[in-house]
């Protein structure tokens, strides 16, 4: 927790892509994936293209996690049509 709370500061003063995986990591890690995947949909926000697939498909994991089929289906059908030829997707 206290990490987490170190890394939420970071994030309101200078967000960063490897900031916002590690908050998501550790959400995880405490088995709170509906936190994690606000964090990736943060960070989706600020993604390259071309790891876009990438956090999309960690997106979904932590949705059916967090017990959210419906928006993990929605984060799935994006990933496949950015990249229909993903052997992941």
């Amino acid at each position: 927790p206290r990490a987490i709370d170190a890394l939420r500061r970071v994030v309101q003063l200078h967000p960063s892509n490897a900031t916002l995986d590690d908050l998501a990591r550790l959400h995880l890690a405490q088995e709170q994936p509906g936190e994690a995947a606000r964090w990736l949909e943060q960070r989706l926000q600020t993604t390259d293209p071309a790891q876009q697939v990438a956090v999309r498909l960690r997106l979904a994991r932590a949705q059916i996690a967090a017990e959210r089929p419906s928006d993990a289906i929605a984060t799935l059908e994006v990933a496949f049509a950015e990249a229909p030829r993903n052997g992941e997707v």
